[in-house]
C-alpha cells in the first residue's frame, strides 16, 4: 500500500514538473509566491505558477500530509535521478 502511495505521488510531481517546473519547488516554499501580485503570465512560467499556487494552495494546505507527500516524493525522484547518473 505503502509503495503504490508513493508510486501515485512520484507520478503527481512528474505531472506538476511537465506542467510547470517551478510549482513543486513554489509549493514547497511558498511564502514569497503567495503574496506576489501577478499581471500577465506564460505557460510554464514563474508567474504561471504564483498564480496557480495562489488558488491551490489552501486546499494543498488542508489535505493532510499532501505537501510532506510531495516533499518525499521530490526527494526520492532526485535520489533515483543521481543514482540512474552513477550506474
Amino acid at each position: 500500500m505503502e509503495r503504490t502511495l508513493i508510486q501515485h505521488v512520484c507520478k503527481l510531481v512528474r505531472i506538476l514538473d511537465k506542467t510547470n517546473e517551478h510549482f513543486v519547488y513554489g509549493i514547497l516554499s511558498p511564502d514569497e509566491h503567495l503574496s506576489t501580485h501577478i499581471g500577465m503570465y506564460s505557460p510554464g512560467s514563474v508567474k504561471e505558477m504564483q498564480l496557480a499556487l495562489q488558488y491551490s494552495y489552501p486546499a494543498w494546505w488542508q489535505t493532510e500530509g499532501a505537501i510532506d507527500l510531495l516533499q518525499s516524493a521530490k526527494l526520492i525522484a532526485l535520489r533515483t535521478m543521481q543514482m540512474r547518473l552513477r550506474g
